[in-house]
């Protein structure tokens, strides 16, 4: 059998790919099991190792992580020229019952022209493993704490998705330290032992700048000066969060999908989204603006020139 399963997010396609592997296979060892890498295997390779029979076993699967040649947004890879695709295009159209050959993939975006990407929706099955949503979050969390044995209040819950920023090692690596602490989980717990990122505050502050709400904004400066985030940094730190949603903008405009623009600039689906709508509130021109008044602002506290505090509330309050 010929399987594709494809989704952002690594720890649900190392489960999805486990729960698949058990399925197939009575057991899981050397004999029945290879594990290959695209970006270091030809194409033509993989074809010759899916068509070895197991030794000693009734069936094995060949597991191909990284197949960059299925994606839209190839890149360049050091072993393109010598890559030859109809002996592994062959295998697909005629699999061999006994040997599972299944492709992992951390881009949902396929090039759907590939001769490759083609035999697999016509002999095989594929499984798109969608984001977590807001809902989804919330339901993975849930059932996370409750396979660890430990119970976690719903504000709490909520209040570790919004602190791991849509990352998922982050929230299993957060979850798994809570679990240490105590098997009952409240919203004290999370607020004293998991920090929430500076990132989480530019983004949240930038949030707030572009849609009008300058309070807010102020809000969350006044919280980072307690905690002694000198405005300089913030300043960097705003200015490469408008520089990423100029690039944004510009690739959006040019035509590319979420996933090609998330690709590109290495960052999740789910903050590319979030980006572009918030962008779309200011022209590209007034994010240019910005950009300028921040460069400037940098300078003149770097000179001395000005009061950084007072410089950074005044940028907050002019901001449009």
């Amino acid at each position: 059998m010929i399987f594709l399963i494809a989704g952002s997010q690594s720890p649900i396609l190392k489960k999805q790919l486990n729960r698949l592997l058990g399925e197939r296979l009575s057991a899981i060892d050397d004999f029945n099991l290879s594990r290959l890498d695209g970006r270091e295997v030809l194409a033509q390779d993989i074809a010759y190792e899916a068509s070895l029979p197991a030794i000693g076993a009734p069936r094995k699967a060949v597991v191909i992580e990284n197949p960059y040649f299925l994606l839209k947004d190839k890149g360049k890879n050091k072993i393109d020229k010598e890559q030859k695709y109809q002996p592994l295009v062959e295998i697909i159209e005629n699999p061999n019952e006994e040997i599972d050959l299944i492709f992992v993939s951390d881009s949902v975006d396929l090039d759907e022209k590939s001769e490759v990407v083609k035999a697999i929706r016509k002999k095989g099955e594929i499984n798109i493993i969608p984001e977590l949503d807001a809902s989804r979050w919330f339901q993975y969390g849930k059932s996370y704490f409750r396979s660890q044995k430990a119970i976690i209040d719903n504000d709490a819950l909520r209040e570790l998705i919004e602190r791991v920023n849509g990352d998922l090692n982050a929230f299993i690596n957060e979850a798994n330290k809570l679990i240490l602490y105590k098997n009952q989980i409240n919203l004290i717990d999370v607020t004293l032992m998991v920090s929430k990122p500076l990132e989480n505050n530019i983004f949240a502050m930038t949030k707030a700048l572009f849609r009008g709400d300058k309070a807010a904004a102020l809000d969350i400066f006044s919280d980072l000066r307690t905690n002694n985030v000198e405005p300089i940094t913030l300043v960097s730190m705003l200015a490469n969060q408008f520089r990423l949603m100029s690039q944004i903008r510009y690739l959006d405009a040019q035509g590319y999908s979420l996933g090609e623009i998330a690709k590109r600039l290495g960052m999740p689906d789910f903050r590319i989204r979030m980006s572009l709508q918030d962008s779309k509130k200011l022209s590209r021109f007034a994010i240019t603006r910005n950009l300028d008044t921040l460069y400037n602002l940098d300078l003149n506290i770097k000179s001395g020139l000005i009061d950084r505090y007072y410089a950074f509330e005044l940028f907050i309050l002019n901001f449009a």
